[in-house]
């Protein structure tokens, strides 16, 4: 399945209806590491979607330069009229796939890494990896499996609400954790929300 615009659809609902299911707490998380971002860093954003965060992002840091990959060029759109087409941001509609060849600061993933099948997150991962600095940041925010059946319950309607709509094709939450360390990338930072089942984690890596 072509993964481009599979969100299209739902581009002009997508900030409200996570709202209504979840409230602040899918932004917070987001920019729970947002201060960790230093001044003039290159900047990789993955699947930055409406473009909410990639706004707060270069209000508190208004030097970074961002490169903006979305997958829906609907959500780009947005974005794009979000911050009036800063001059500072170069917007791509594509995937990991497109990633420039370039060598970045900080990469940020919110949400991005549960779309992926675990056959296929291993590849990601190192992609995304090889587009980073020696000594460089990755922030990710994203589900977590939880022991509560409200979660487990939420989680597995929340795939199967994607897989009808043709938007993502995998089932279940994939186990990168132990890739990213792999690659070289250790935990500085990891916040619980909404009960544990929403984290958002740092990690560095510095050789």
């Amino acid at each position: 399945m072509n993964s481009l615009n599979r969100f299209n659809w739902i581009a002009r609902y997508y900030d409200r209806l996570v709202s209504l299911v979840f409230g602040r707490t899918l932004y917070r998380a987001q920019l729970h590491f947002l201060n960790s971002i230093h001044p003039y860093a290159s900047v990789l954003i993955l699947g930055g979607g409406s473009g909410r965060f990639l706004q707060a992002l270069l209000t508190v840091q208004p030097s970074v330069k961002v490169t903006y990959i979305e997958a829906s060029s609907s959500m780009l759109l947005l974005s794009r009229k979000k911050v009036n087409d800063n001059p500072n941001v170069v917007f791509i509609h594509g995937t990991h796939l497109n990633i420039p060849d370039i060598n970045y600061d900080v990469v940020i993933t919110n949400f991005v890494l549960d779309v992926f099948p675990q056959d296929e997150i291993e590849s990601v991962v190192k992609r995304i990896s090889t587009s980073l600095k020696t000594e460089s940041r990755w922030l990710i925010t994203d589900f977590e499996k939880s022991q509560r059946w409200q979660h487990r319950f939420m989680l597995k309607m929340m795939y199967l609400f994607f897989r009808v709509t043709g938007s993502v094709v995998a089932k279940d939450l994939p186990a990168w954790r132990p890739i990213v360390l792999r690659e070289g990338f250790q935990p500085r930072g990891i916040k619980f929300f909404y009960g544990g089942f929403v984290s958002a984690n740092l990690y560095v890596r510095n050789h």
